[in-house]
């Protein structure tokens, strides 16, 4: 089945969000200075509260579409909100209740507007920069990947929202970084706390409004460049090349792990292709849904290994390129015919986390083991809501590869992998779910 054309539709869709959520998210972080002059100080803390509230609703409506925009950039000005509206508060709290003439020279007029500008830049280069030391790894980016696995992650769509959302990080980083630096200059320097005039209105009010508009033409312009060469011209082969429907397994015999060995090469080992990775995969024409009797059978005929027992561990999807990934774990008995037909070599789980830590192995099969080992390590431990199962804090079970075979545990299901960040052996357990529920519900 040929989707080239919803393919070209839904990356269209993909890259205009882009700029929809830039507009969105960085309008709302403009919006409390816009309305400086009309909102009075008592009650302008309440509007990034409220803004904040109105992103996480828009977050759990963007979660359950069939695929997904990046939510990298909401997700950071949601807490640039939420902390301005404590810095604010924390503000007019400290000038109500505290003498500050003699430390800025001037009397504080508090029949004026707060100036979030001040207070909302400094915020925002401050979060832009944890955002930017973070990498790939923002809870919005593990949320995301813990969701949609790795087929969204390895496609054209997760390859333009990784890059584009650090580059939208950055640039806000850039851009609250000048505003900091110029408003704060002005409000040291020459702001006298008596009214705003329209100099402090023009530094204030007008600057921030100016480089959101700025920003919008800019994002506009990229935007559109990148709509044009994927989706009108001859690039459009981009969007179809990686299409269908793969089967990974992975072969366990005992507490061992068969991996296939590449050839040794020359050349510098930067594809999957040519890193250590299950001995079998299996590349179809793209199916919704892959039965358990399918997939024993493909592996059957591969391994010529009748008796072994195939299970699906978790599977991954990106809806909108039309690709799919199912990841199965096959228990074998006879380790050397396996072996033999699948052209494998059998390693331990300590061997091969060895080679995770080297980087010699696949992304696919190093994330396959880590879902695996989290998953189990929660499951074992904790409840559903991250409480302890036993009275022993820190208490960290056996994983032993031979037990999997009983583990009755949903690897597909993300909440665990919530509960492995979230758990009552994490400090400020209480604090940091509280947080995750505020800005994102319960569960990952």
């Amino acid at each position: 089945m040929f989707h080239s054309y919803q393919r070209r539709q839904t990356l269209a869709q993909c890259i205009f969000s882009l700029w929809a959520n830039w507009a969105v998210s960085v309008g709302f972080l403009a919006l409390p200075i816009l309305i400086t002059p009309l909102v009075s100080a008592r009650i302008l803390p309440a509007v990034p509260l409220l803004l904040a509230g109105i992103l996480t609703i828009l977050d759990r409506r963007n979660r359950i579409q069939p695929s997904p925009t990046c939510f990298r950039m909401p997700h950071l000005v949601q807490v640039i909100l939420i902390i301005s509206a404590a810095v604010m508060l924390a503000d007019m709290f400290y000038k109500t209740h505290s003498d500050v003439n003699g430390i800025i020279g001037q009397p504080i007029n508090l029949a004026n507007p707060l100036l979030p500008v001040l207070d909302i830049s400094v915020v925002a280069v401050i979060v832009c920069i944890f955002n930017i030391f973070r990498g790939n790894n923002p809870r919005s980016c593990r949320s995301c990947h813990n969701r949609l696995g790795e087929a969204i992650d390895r496609g054209l769509i997760g390859m333009l929202y990784n890059r584009e959302s650090k580059i939208q990080v950055k640039f806000l980083f850039w851009l609250s970084l000048a505003l900091a630096v110029t408003t704060w200059t002005y409000y040291l320097f020459f702001y006298v706390n008596i009214n705003i005039n329209k100099s402090d209105s023009y530094f204030f009010i007008l600057c921030p409004l100016m480089c959101y508009v700025l920003s919008l033409i800019y994002f506009g312009a990229r935007y559109y460049t990148l709509w044009v060469y994927y989706c009108q011209n001859n690039a459009t082969a981009k969007v179809i090349e990686r299409q269908g429907t793969t089967i990974r397994y992975l072969v366990i015999c005992n507490d061992r792990i068969l991996l296939n060995i590449p050839e040794p090469t020359s050349d510098a080992i930067f594809s999957d292709e040519l890193k250590i990775d299950v001995p079998l995969k299996v590349s179809l024409p793209f199916k919704e849904t892959i039965t358990n009797l399918e997939a024993h059978n493909y592996f059957i005929d591969a391994s010529e290994v009748p008796d072994a027992e195939t299970r699906l561990i978790f599977k991954s999807c990106d809806p909108g390129m039309y690709n799919n990934m199912f990841h199965f774990v096959a228990f074998v008995n006879d380790a050397e015919k396996t072996a033999d037909t699948l052209k494998g070599q059998w390693f331990s789980l300590q061997e091969t986390n060895e080679m995770i830590r080297e980087g010699l192995v696949a992304m696919a099969l190093a994330a396959e083991l880590s879902r695996i080992y989290t998953i189990t390590m929660a499951w074992k431990a904790y409840d559903r809501h991250g409480h302890r199962l036993y009275e022993i804090k820190h208490y960290k079970p056996t994983f032993r590869l031979k037990d999997m075979p009983t583990w009755d545990v949903d690897y597909n299901d993300s909440n665990w992998l919530y509960v492995a960040e979230i758990n009552e052996d994490r400090p400020f357990y209480r604090l940091r779910r509280l947080w995750h529920k505020i800005t994102k519900g319960l569960g990952e």
